[in-house]
């Protein structure tokens, strides 16, 4: 019914993440799994009907065949998404190609040779449309990592008193009056790490 390599986690596939992958075999259990449970067996009764060693087993199987559906089906609506930008880029990037002539009050306009003006607005809005179909693109992939912040935080001890406190920022104030006066740009960071 299983071959051992369902059985032998040492013996199956792994994906490059380093993930078990499922044989063939296990898709199928699974997939009869989840027809069983749609037609209303228990757990327990799938686990005794396929062979699994618990209801549990059975559970997890259904869940699993569950989840690889909505994989399945959230993949191609991403790539029938990407389609779909696919063809707005190469749209935007025909309108790109092609040459735009300026017109006013429904005439072209013309340079002192005669020549008909080059527009080049809707060659900017093409690029512009371009740009935003290919971060839509990067948004559906998850290509867009996330920003890493280098953030530094300085403890600095905490006045003894209210007078103490007061002298400190007194002494700031005195700084920066004084960095000012000489044509020194104060940095507000450095004077409170003193």
């Amino acid at each position: 019914m299983t071959s051992t390599d369902d059985h032998d986690p040492q013996q199956r596939p792994r994906s490059p993440n380093g993930r078990l992958l499922r044989s063939v075999e296990t898709a199928e259990r699974d997939a009869a799994a989840a027809s069983l449970r749609e037609s209303g067996h228990t757990f327990q009764q799938i686990a005794e009907e396929l062979g699994f060693c618990s209801r549990g087993a059975a559970h997890d199987a259904v869940n699993r065949a569950l989840h690889a559906i909505v994989k399945k089906s959230a993949e191609e609506l991403r790539q029938r998404e990407a389609e779909r930008l696919d063809g707005l880029y190469e749209e935007a990037l025909s309108v790109l190609e092609r040459t735009h002539y300026a017109h006013s009050h429904g005439r072209l306009v013309l340079d002192t040779d005669g020549a008909p003006l080059p527009d080049d607005g809707p060659r900017l809005a093409a690029l512009r449309e371009m740009r935003q179909v290919r971060e839509s693109y990067r948004r559906l992939h998850g290509l867009d990592a996330a920003q890493a912040a280098d953030v530094t935080v300085r403890q600095t001890a905490p006045p003894a008193d209210e007078s103490d406190r007061r002298e400190r920022l007194g002494a700031v104030a005195a700084e920066i009056a004084r960095r000012t006066a000489s044509g020194q740009a104060p940095d507000a960071e450095d004077l409170l790490s003193e």
